[in-house]
């Protein structure tokens, strides 16, 4: 072979390569881009939103609750914390940080002191506390805790680490129905 039989060969692996890397990233963006049928909104102002018991790094949280209208592959969920910043009624956002979770009904085990798990499906921030504004979860039907089914009861539990009067809005996203429910007694 000569030596420009092995740059012709060598530039069309190159080609290929990048097309290959091309193709594998947009396969990625269009994942990440999916458009869902239904949008579900709540917005939940701070004198009316449900604390709980568990915390975010020492921070209290507040829950939204809501249920699937039918099995899905996949969901988006974000939330936001607005507030009025000054007199002249100037709205300001903050960061919001939040964990959407699977309540799984434990009742009919023999444990009376275990009624409820919650099951993490996924959260908006890393161990570092980088964060993204919304995020993508995927059914996993082979474990039953990670399915997005139309049977469970699902919590998003939400800080925005500050004390504003603030409202909390809420927004899924789904090929099917979602609805905001009350706490579960």
């Amino acid at each position: 072979m000569t030596l420009s039989h092995h740059a012709h060969a060598s530039g069309a692996l190159l080609i290929i390569c990048a097309l290959l890397v091309l193709s594998v990233s947009g396969c990625t963006a269009n994942l990440r881009e999916k458009s869902y049928r239904n949008t579900a909104v709540s917005a939940v102002p701070l004198e009316k939103a449900v604390r709980t018991n568990d915390r975010i790094d020492r921070y209290a949280t507040y829950v939204s609750y809501f249920r699937l209208g039918k099995d899905v592959e996949s969901m988006r969920v974000g939330v936001t914390a607005e507030y009025v910043a000054d007199i002249m009624g100037t709205k300001k956002t903050r960061t919001s940080y939040f964990v959407v979770e699977k309540i799984i009904d434990m009742s009919r085990l023999k444990n009376k002191n275990l009624t409820r798990l919650h099951s993490e499906l996924g959260r908006n921030f890393n161990s570092d506390w980088n964060r993204d504004l919304e995020i993508t979860l995927a059914s996993n039907k082979s474990e039953p805790f990670k399915s997005l089914d139309a049977v469970s009861l699902y919590r998003v539990r939400y800080t925005a680490f500050a004390e504003e009067n603030f409202t909390f809005t809420v927004t899924i996203q789904a090929d099917c129905a979602v609805t905001f429910v009350e706490e579960p007694k």
